[in-house]
């Protein structure tokens, strides 16, 4: 009986670790100290374990001497946390061997170091940038309740003049397409905005009225040409022009990239056509029907299935992913709709070029969330998020 009391209370004091080591997250389904179940496996021993319960996943997660996992899901719409952590006892000793005689020499403050980079994570605010066409600037939006940060890229900054599109590029930089009179992309820096040169120079190959704007899988510059048509392609690293990588569309307005595929929308053929992503091979259009009125931006949903944004009408459009058949209207009221994009969030962001907002859907029901405007927002065209 003594020895069951005993260990009542030392596993009382290791609940009260745990309360003490990881504090309460700010999410409604996740309380760790609740969810956890902390033990000794035997007195002596040098390692003491923590599990989460089987409750809410299908499979527990295997042993191992220290480990931590912070992964995010959306689950029925909520944010879930799924953290397993295991570590040595406090006493610093490490665990010399284990089940299979490997051998192991983890320190224990690694695991610190892992829950605080899990805490950071969930900190960490989301983040929308949009280009200003109006008025030749990039604000800065919190995505989900859509206070305005500020301005990020000043207006006119580096001959900045009408922007439409705008992309992080792998070194962490903003990348921004300068439409009218200069046809350029110009780079500024991805913590301050500061304005860190002209990338691609203007009318660089041909360039003219450049829309939207991405890195592609072999790390180069893919500007797409409204007016001439196409995409065309310059080195990651220096800008120089390398080629016109395609002449269709006419009209073309955005640009994704799906496995080996590259896909361009264009507003005269209201049509996303696919080209293969590693030579520009034209591949045919994706969408059918649908009746798009001056096609824009477009985006692949969660579900995988393809979304449109018809300018004219006001809405975006649901295409099957198999068959390119239209689904139908799957948002409406976004007024004048640019580009468009599914947030890490899972929620559609629409830039609402004619309603000087940026207009947040539901990702499965295309029900009206929010709209972000104010802070100076003046024909939004293009969006991207990022963490901070």
């Amino acid at each position: 009986m003594e020895g069951s009391q005993a260990g009542k209370d030392a596993g009382a004091a290791e609940k009260e670790a745990c309360r003490t080591l990881v504090p309460a997250f700010p999410l409604p389904e996740f309380q760790p100290c609740r969810d956890l179940e902390v033990w000794k496996p035997q007195s002596g021993t040098a390692q003491s374990q923590a599990k989460i319960s089987t409750s809410r996943f299908s499979r527990r997660p295997r042993r191992a001497n220290i480990e931590l996992l912070a992964g995010f899901r959306l689950a029925r719409n909520k944010l879930v946390t799924i953290m397993v952590l295991t570590w040595p006892a406090w006493d610093g000793l490490p665990l010399e061997k284990e089940k299979g005689g490997r051998s192991m020499r983890i320190k224990v403050f690694l695991f610190a170091v892992g829950l605080l980079a899990a805490l950071m994570r969930l900190a960490a605010a989301e983040v929308v940038y949009v280009t200003s066409f109006d008025n030749d600037s990039v604000l800065k939006f919190d995505a989900e309740n859509g206070a305005s940060l500020g301005t990020f890229v000043p207006s006119g900054s580096g001959g900045l003049n009408g922007p439409t599109g705008l992309t992080f590029g792998p070194d962490g930089h903003l990348y921004v397409s300068s439409f009218v009179f200069n046809f350029s992309v110009l780079k500024y820096d991805g913590e301050t905005g500061q304005f860190l040169g002209v990338f691609v120079t203007s009318g660089s190959g041909g360039l003219l009225t450049p829309m939207d704007l991405g890195f592609g899988p072999d790390g180069n510059l893919y500007v797409v040409s409204t007016y001439a048509g196409g995409v065309f392609r310059y080195n990651g690293t220096t800008g120089a022009f390398i080629d016109q990588f395609t002449t269709e569309p006419s009209g073309a307005e955005a640009i994704r990239w799906r496995g080996n595929s590259m896909f361009i929308s264009g507003h005269n053929d209201d049509e996303v056509l696919r080209f293969r992503a590693k030579n520009g091979a034209p591949m045919g259009p994706i969408n059918q029907g649908g009746f798009l009125d001056w096609a824009t931006g477009f985006d692949f949903g969660p579900d995988g299935n393809i979304y449109v944004a018809s300018f004219f009408d006001d809405a975006v459009i649901k295409f099957n992913r198999r068959t390119g058949q239209s689904m139908g209207t799957f948002a409406s009221n976004c007024f004048g709709p640019e580009m468009i994009e599914f947030a890490p969030n899972g929620d559609l962001y629409v830039a609402s070029n004619l309603g000087d907002s940026i207009d947040r859907f539901d990702g499965r029901s295309g029900t009206w969330k929010l709209g972000i405007f104010g802070g100076g927002l003046a024909g939004p065209m293009d969006i991207a998020f990022r963490d901070h």
